[in-house]
């Protein structure tokens, strides 16, 4: 029967992805293709894999589980389920095809904001960079790794440091990118980004470095109006995918080697590494689902009602200012690790929705997320948002596979603040620096209006309606705004 399951799968993947090719949106850009990866990924092939190799025997043993038939064909419908909700709502609500900006949009942007993101770049680059050294030193050894797992809830706690900055070097995943974007791509400007990688890449972590690079291939091919990733941009994510595995296999030992010239320690354990395609925790969302199946509500006797998601209201307050902090969420309703031991668990959006409602909330949840995405989606597809609203969201975008695979509010949020600061710090301050001198110019007197050349090539070939436009808006003070 989960045989079947399985094959019906994939031709309801197969269906629904055929409907998002046909759509007017389907590009990179659009939440609803990076989620049809995803889980093609976690829910179609490697369960299939998983089926035939017996990849998750390692898993149930450790979990303290071993789910029936009926649980792993539930788990297969709710995931089903999610991906047909989340891919029809967000290509109804997103449904525009992305209008690119004109070439100029970039050089003009580069041009009159670069000052102010090298200011920007000024302050928050040494703030990464010092979060970064300490993480690094930690994987080496030089520093003591203080953080401990709570036993209630599976989540690693600071007991002498502070979360802001451990987590502050995940700002230089948006800036060095854009420092590759600002400075049109020339050699020079992509050592930051290989700094970054090669040290994110030692300390045995690699979501933000693949990130980074994912970043800049968004970046590119949106400035190159391409739709479809190209061989520069597949080869780009070739790279990230490899650099993944790699430092996934040895926690970084092998980057640590080089940086420092010498053999490096890895501190995973090498008989218990996963080796084979897809096998390791990083793709076991099925394994993770069948478990909160298992648990909700049969054994809990209760759902969650969303309630986890409150976790948002106390994570932003450090513990050292709050000695009684919840774990997680303030007020549990289920507690995973009261039925077995979930460790190194994500719930992944479908996940998420039936813990917090079963069948109904997976819905619920999966269609929240289509109907939010997708409405960021399409203000940044029309184009009629300015140039840092454009960064913004390609910098942000690649956040969501993670969000996706936790599922929770506090997962998008934990990632994506830091990814979309510097473009809201860098709008702000090119906006206050702009008033300034529009106040320059109204305190040396009245504004004289720049010449206007005659109606010659492109503009001459516009409506007058348009040329009179084009013509008011070239007398006015730039502003980041307009």
């Amino acid at each position: 029967m989960y045989e079947t399951a399985l094959f019906v799968q994939l031709l309801v993947f197969i269906v629904v992805s055929s409907y998002l090719v046909t759509r007017r949106c389907f590009s990179i850009y659009h939440p609803a293709v990076l989620y049809a990866g995803f889980h093609f990924i976690v829910f179609v092939l490697r369960p299939i894999l998983a089926s035939y190799f017996n990849y998750n025997v390692g898993i149930y043993s450790i979990y303290r589980f071993f789910p029936t038939a009926d649980i792993k064909v539930t788990t297969i419908l709710a995931s089903m389920l999610g991906f047909a909700v989340f891919t029809l709502v967000s290509t109804q609500i997103g449904a525009s095809p992305v209008r690119f900006a004109a070439p100029e949009t970039h050089e003009t942007g580069r041009r009159q904001y670069r000052d102010s993101f090298l200011v920007i770049a000024a302050i928050l680059g040494p703030i990464a960079i010092y979060s970064l050294q300490h993480t690094y030193r930690q994987a080496i050894g030089d520093v003591e790794f203080t953080m401990i797992m709570s036993r209630a809830s599976g989540h690693y706690l600071n007991t002498t440091g502070n979360g802001y900055a451990v987590d502050a070097q995940m700002l230089a995943v948006p800036l060095c990118a854009l420092c590759a974007w600002m400075f049109r791509y020339r050699l020079l400007a992509f050592l930051p980004i290989i700094a970054f990688v090669l040290l994110r890449a030692g300390t045995g972590n690699r979501g933000p470095f693949v990130a980074s690079l994912v970043t800049l291939g968004l970046l590119y091919a949106y400035e190159k109006r391409i739709r479809l990733p190209n061989w520069k941009v597949l080869s780009l994510l070739l790279v990230a995918a490899m650099l993944f595995r790699t430092v996934g296999d040895d926690r970084g030992a092998s980057v640590r080697g080089v940086l420092q010239n010498s053999p490096a320690a890895s501190w995973a354990n090498s008989e218990v590494r996963d080796n084979r395609f897809l096998e390791s925790m990083d793709y076991q969302n099925e394994a993770f689902l069948q478990y909160i199946v298992w648990v909700v509500p049969e054994k809990s006797q209760t759902y969650d009602y969303f309630l986890d998601n409150l976790e948002v209201l106390v994570a932003p307050i450090p513990r050292v200012l709050w000695p009684g902090k919840p774990d997680a969420e303030p007020f549990p309703q289920v507690r995973l690790f009261d039925f077995g031991f979930p460790i190194g668990m994500t719930k992944s959006l479908p996940g998420e929705g039936w813990f917090a409602l079963g069948w109904i909330g997976v819905i619920l949840w999966c269609g929240l997320a289509g109907y939010i995405l997708g409405r960021l989606y399409e203000k940044f597809a029309v184009g009629r948002s300015n140039i840092f609203f454009t960064l913004g969201y390609l910098c942000f975008f690649p956040s969501l596979i993670i969000s996706f695979r936790d599922g929770q509010l506090i997962s998008v949020l934990r990632q994506s603040v830091w990814y979309v600061l510097p473009v809201i710090l860098w709008w702000a301050y090119a906006r206050q620096r702009a008033g300034k001198n529009v106040q320059r110019r109204s305190d040396r007197g009245p504004h004289t209006p720049t010449s206007v050349q005659p109606d010659t090539g492109f503009l001459a070939k516009l409506p007058p309606a348009v040329r009179r436009r084009r013509l008011a808006l070239a007398n006015k003070p730039e502003s980041p705004s307009a």
